[in-house]
């Protein structure tokens, strides 16, 4: 695990979400960096198959763009209009 899994977050930190395109396969890639901006700017690569989340799936510190979503199917809403009624 990472360090900065171990605290909380500070002010002005976030997570970058990257899509990339492999060149060989075709494949559309996701790749998570953490940026800490209190901290001169620095930006973690954040490895994706050493999270319980995303290591059954995610063999790579990237994961493809179809396993990542697979991944976080339990996170995503699947009836927007239900449930977003007033």
């Amino acid at each position: 695990m990472l360090h900065y899994f171990l605290a909380q977050p500070s002010y002005g930190s976030g997570i970058i979400f990257e899509l990339r395109k492999n060149l060989f396969s075709l494949e559309s890639q996701v790749h998570l960096f953490y940026a800490n901006v209190t901290n001169n700017f620095e930006i973690y690569p954040m490895k994706l198959n050493e999270s319980a989340r995303f290591s059954s799936r995610c063999k790579f510190s990237y994961c493809s763009l179809s396993n990542f979503a697979a991944s976080l199917v339990d996170y995503l809403e699947n009836d927007v209009e239900k449930n977003c009624q007033l």
